[in-house]
């Protein structure tokens, strides 16, 4: 079997760690200087090497490059999109469908640090979709489960923005207590979309998120209640995904009638329009 990554970072050497010995891969990197990052991995800045003959694809640059990549896939091989995000008003899954004209396109997210799939530690990922068992055949180490259909896209969205708050909580309180009151409060808002499946991609994606510090999204909103223009700073050297999507996602909820009160007072205290206050308030109302 014959696969290609589109993105070479942390994650995707993780990834590439855990794939089977029958698996042939060959991973694209978007700059000459990069072909020297492993010598275990077929290295390539060129797409169409990468992707061609290939049994699948699996995307996994940073939401900023993710619309430069997707239009140079070329072929009905499935697609797994490990990036997340919104574009045109659509989700990641939806956009690609239509634009490629292929319905095998997969979304897959789960509660899995980078630096644990580097150390080959066995974990759970889910797909928006069925695959016929195609991923678990891809990596070893793994179970997957299945949101049919959930929008996971939309939860992994979420718990990204949720983890800006979780930071600023933990800063401003150094409370677990309080933290995890709070995450329970946030989870409650998403049985607007329908009953909550506990997956990998869902519930364990969400509290790991959340209470991990290691995660920029945490880090970035911790900076925002201790030092603003450090905040300023990480977010202007590294890809926080909660605050990029942010703007993005409020939009993508208004058009679809969907309330997340918690997504708008995150919005609201990063443009300081409110305080941490407003959250613990949240927490108790």
């Amino acid at each position: 079997m014959n696969i290609a990554f589109i993105g070479c970072g942390v994650y995707a050497l993780g990834l590439a760690n855990i794939i089977r010995s029958d698996v042939n891969l060959k991973m694209w990197v978007h700059d000459e200087s990069l072909l020297n990052l492993s010598d275990k991995i077929y290295l390539t800045t060129d797409i169409d090497e990468a992707t061609s003959g290939c049994d699948a694809v699996f995307i996994l640059t940073s939401s900023l490059f993710f619309l430069d990549v997707i239009k140079n896939i070329k072929g009905d091989m499935p697609i797994y999109i490990g990036t997340k995000g919104i574009l045109d008003n659509e989700l990641y899954t939806r956009y690609v469908k239509r634009l490629l004209n292929n319905d095998r396109v997969y979304f897959f997210s789960g509660p899995n640090l980078a630096k644990d799939i580097l150390n080959s530690h066995n974990m759970g990922f889910t797909l928006s979709m069925d695959d016929d068992g195609l991923f678990k055949k891809i990596f070893k180490g793994v179970d997957t489960d299945y949101a049919k259909d959930y929008p996971l896209e939309i939860w992994a969205a979420f718990k990204n923005i949720v983890a800006i708050a979780s930071g600023m909580i933990m800063s401003f309180t150094n409370s677990y207590s309080t933290l995890i009151s709070f995450l329970v409060k946030a989870l409650k808002e998403m049985e607007v979309l329908g009953d909550v499946p506990i997956l990998y991609g869902t519930i364990g994606d969400y509290f790991m998120t959340n209470t991990m510090q290691e995660s920029r999204n945490y880090e970035y909103g911790a900076y925002l209640v201790t030092d603003k223009k450090k905040a300023q700073v990480f977010l202007d050297n590294n890809t926080v995904e909660g605050a990029f999507i942010l703007p993005i996602f409020i939009k993508y909820l208004a058009s679809n009638n969907i309330s997340l009160p918690v997504v708008n007072l995150i919005n609201d205290i990063i443009k300081e329009n409110k305080t941490v206050n407003d959250l613990l308030t949240y927490i108790v109302s």
